[in-house]
């Protein structure tokens, strides 16, 4: 384990030195240099209000510390640490589409001209399919940065046989290259909004504007094969300091799970290639992935007889729709990739059924549809069968031999992907429920929600007007649907489309799995959104009544663009009134502190350091950012095995210097070395302590947002102190009236904690004070002396102070919150109501 970690990072350190990484040294933040941070951290720091003269030496423990050789160049740790700016953002994500394009036109090369001129907009998705099913075989006995060698030796002979077949490989038309500029162009509208959330924070750093962070999850698999085979995974699960960080934990639940790792291994290759970390690449991938989206939505109906404008017109309707923009912000971006190849798959085998030259296309991209998102496979597979058996009697078993044999092909080129994908439909439940925008809506808000469309109360519309425009858009979609039956070439597609999609969703509604009904939404959306516009332009006016067949002849075209702007408008409003700023900021560490926090952590010692975060994204962000620094603690680790592993992560001893986040409480007299905001790291002195919710993943809020934590029956929580002394803490709790009894205390031993002097009400807030035991380090348990028989939930709301704890301190300026505690019925997926309006982003609908 210690040499492996070793020469990655030796790789690292030269990666940074590479040509590639330098295009972006003069947009990042400059290397902060431990001397220059002392200096300015005496007059910051802080003790009690006076400044502290120097920072303190780094205290020894008895355990052994660990060698250093983990630690790479301080320029490449802040990089890692703190991002890049928004200006750096837009040059990662220009120079990764100019990579992909590079890739794709490889893939092209050996096709001929006129199939590379109609499949070039969609050259950088070949691209990404290209990187997906060559680290699918390599990444299973080489490290990303090992495969370059490989992929580069592929690309070559791609280019060698476009030549010896004399398919002229380096000759691309003004045309196909104006497609895809048109393409990137109707992208933006929807690409402004994902990258909103970045712009709003002002770094690259991981960013998570609903309840979902699915961001990490992917961060963390790119992060550990970049320099590691994947098989046989990260060790996550021990309690030692052998262990890997907890940051690449889902490296090890993706090999357990059998799960596809195609896109994570494509942001992997991108990020070496432009000299960046996975981690600070997240969110320009996630827009990347977007505008691939529109690039194959627009060439998925070129191949399916559409002309420019009207395949122009799919891809701004697909990247406008809400289903689609969101997919970024919940950080499911593989979704966007995995629907990009999704739509290039059943419009090349289309295209392959009916005519010679793309089945080598047609091959790879179903390699690669495998090796990215396999849930895909149950969605288009139904579909080119549908269109494969709904044809030409004549031509049957020629479209049929000509599509099944690049299928089967694909599975020499991934079989790895193929066996992957069955073994995880057995270990994986596909249809789990959970929290969507589908709950407790029914009848026009339920018709609303289904087309992306809010009541729009906060700009004065009546929900009878929406109601109406949907109902407008919902004819359009139907009238496009019956247009893509009725056609003889598109017919096959659209049943096929048709019986799955509605099958997946009536299962979903069934089994009340409303994670799943929103999950269907997000991945059929782009291709019904095709499907519609090529149904619309194949509506024949002479099967219509005389007097429509006027009206649609003169008003059709210009009436489609008109419901179609306001689909966009509509769905685009959506995802902006929806999108909290707040939220933004709030599940954010800034890049200001982790670059920060990296030079201290190095010079203070790791193995003196903790890390008290009980927000989920905060430990994921900080443990990503540490994660060459496996000495370092967490005694508050939320339970997610996917996301960090199950195994502790504490000894259980105090440490001195403490990183700390919302959500925890610091007490008493500290000595704050660096300060961001509401995150800090402070040295623990004699006469201070730190305490935080112990298990934050047992207590009722997970993200600790918007006001108190909701503590249940027997929450914990953990205190850790800087002596052994006899000292109190004040707990202050609130059963929901005045007068209330109370808590009673117990330490990790079982002991009942004494109370100390007189209990006091201040209005329906109880404050007691409670003898800590005599050790720096104990974890308590929590109990309600008496239930509120009126309290509708079984939480309540808990406040952690030191001495000088009262009624004015336990107010918040979001009063609501501890009402929220008390009143709001707990839902099957553990949030109170309160939480969910704000994770589910309702407040609009």
């Amino acid at each position: 384990m210690p040499s492996r970690t070793a020469g990655a990072s030796s790789a690292l350190v030269r990666s940074s030195r590479s040509s590639s990484s330098r295009l972006f040294t003069l947009v990042e933040a400059s290397p902060i240099r431990f001397r220059r941070f002392s200096r300015r951290l005496k007059p910051s720091a802080k003790r009690c209000g006076r400044h502290v003269e120097e920072l303190p030496a780094p205290r020894t423990r008895s355990r052994s510390p660990r060698s250093r050789r983990h630690t790479v160049g301080r320029s490449l740790r802040v990089q890692e640490a703190g991002g890049t700016r928004v200006i750096a953002t837009v040059l990662i994500v220009v120079a990764l589409l100019a990579i992909l394009l590079v890739l794709g036109l490889a893939v092209l090369a050996p096709v001929r001209p006129e199939i590379r001129e109609k499949l070039l907009p969609a050259a950088p998705v070949l691209g990404a399919v290209l990187i997906a099913v060559v680290t699918n075989w390599s990444c299973r006995w080489l490290s990303i940065r090992e495969a370059l060698p490989v992929l580069a030796l592929v690309v070559i002979a791609l280019v060698v046989v476009g030549i010896r077949r004399k398919t002229r490989p380096f000759h691309v038309t003004r045309r196909a290259l104006g497609g895809l500029g048109l393409g990137v162009a109707m992208s933006l509208g929807g690409l402004t909004l994902a990258a909103a959330p970045a712009a709003m924070v002002g770094d690259t750093n991981v960013v998570s504007p609903t309840q979902y962070f699915d961001q990490f999850y992917y961060a963390g698999v790119s992060t550990y094969i970049t320099d590691h085979p994947l098989l046989p995974g990260p060790d996550v699960w021990s309690t030692d300091e052998s262990a890997d960080s907890p940051a690449v934990a889902p490296a090890a639940d993706t090999v357990n799970h059998r799960l596809r790792f195609g896109q994570s291994a494509a942001g992997a290759v991108l990020s070496v290639l432009v000299g960046q970390e996975a981690f600070n690449t997240v969110t320009a991938l996630g827009l990347v992935w977007l505008v691939l989206l529109g690039l194959s939505a627009a060439v998925a109906a070129t191949i399916l007889g559409l002309r420019t404008r009207w395949s122009m017109l799919a891809a701004a309707l697909v990247t406008s729709s809400f289903y689609v923009v969101t997919v970024p912000l919940h950080g499911r971006s593989d979704g966007l990739l995995g629907g990009s190849i999704a739509l290039l798959a059943i419009a090349l085998s289309v295209a392959t059924a009916n005519r010679h030259g793309y089945s080598w296309p047609l091959v790879l991209v179903a390699a690669g549809l495998v090796s990215t998102y396999s849930e895909l496979f149950i969605v288009v597979v139904p579909t080119v069968a549908g269109f494969v058996l709904i044809g030409p009697r004549a031509t049957l078993l020629h479209r049929a031999n000509r599509v099944a044999a690049c299928w089967a092909l694909s599975f020499i080129l991934a079989p790895w992907a193929w066996i992957w994908m069955a073994q995880s439909f057995k270990t994986t439940n596909r249809l789990t429920a959970g929290a969507a925008p589908f709950i407790d809506k029914d009848g026009w808000a339920l018709l609303r929600t289904y087309l992306g469309m809010p009541s729009f109360t906060e700009l004065g519309l009546a929900n009878a007007a929406v109601s109406v425009l949907a109902v407008v858009v919902l004819a359009a979609a139907v009238i496009g649907l019956a247009g893509a039956l009725r056609d003889l070439d598109t017919r096959g597609l659209a049943v096929g489309f048709v019986v799955v999609f509605v099958g997946l969703e009536a299962r979903a509604v069934v089994t009340s799995a409303t994670y799943f009904q929103d999950r269907v939404m997000q991945l059929c959306m782009p291709f019904l959104l095709v499907l519609v516009v090529v149904g619309l332009t194949r509506c024949r006016p002479e099967l219509m009544a005389p007097r429509l067949r006027r009206v649609v002849g003169r008003h059709g075209t210009w009436s489609i663009g008109v419901v179609a702007g306001l689909f966009i408008v509509s769905n685009l409003s959506t995802v902006a009134l929806t999108t909290s700023a707040a939220r933004v900021r709030d599940q954010h560490v800034p890049a200001a502190f982790t670059s920060q926090l990296v030079d201290v952590v190095e010079d203070v010692g790791a193995e003196n350091v903790s890390v008290l975060a009980p927000a989920l994204n905060d430990t994921q962000t900080i443990a990503m950012v540490l994660r060459r620094f496996p000495e370092v603690d967490f005694p508050v680790f939320p339970w997610v095995p996917s996301f960090l592993g199950s195994a502790s992560r504490w000894d259980g001893e105090a440490d001195e210097y403490y990183v700390v986040g919302p959500g925890a409480w610091v007490l008493g007299d500290v000595e704050v070395l660096v300060e961001q905001g509401e995150y800090k790291v402070v040295r623990l002195t004699e006469s201070s302590m730190v305490a935080a919710p112990f298990l934050p993943t047992n207590w009722s809020r997970l993200l600790w947002r918007r006001g108190f934590p909701c503590a249940y029956d027997h929450s914990r929580v953990v205190v850790i102190r800087g002596s052994k002394r006899q000292e109190e803490i004040r707990v202050g709790s609130a059963v929901g009236r005045p007068g209330g009894a109370g808590l009673k205390v117990h330490d990790d031993r079982g002991r009942r904690l004494r109370i100390a002097g007189r209990t006091r009400q201040a209005g329906m807030w109880t404050v007691q004070a409670f003898e800590l035991p005599r050790r720096r380090a104990a974890v308590l348990s929590l109990r309600r002396v008496v239930r509120d028989p009126d309290a509708l939930t079984g939480t309540f709301p808990v406040v952690v102070g030191d001495g000088a704890l009262d009624g004015t301190r336990l107010l918040p300026p979001d009063a609501g919150a501890a009402d929220s505690c008390l009143r709001d019925t707990a839902g099957a997926d553990g949030m109170d109501g309160y939480d969910r309006d704000i994770a589910l982003m309702r407040t609009a609908w």
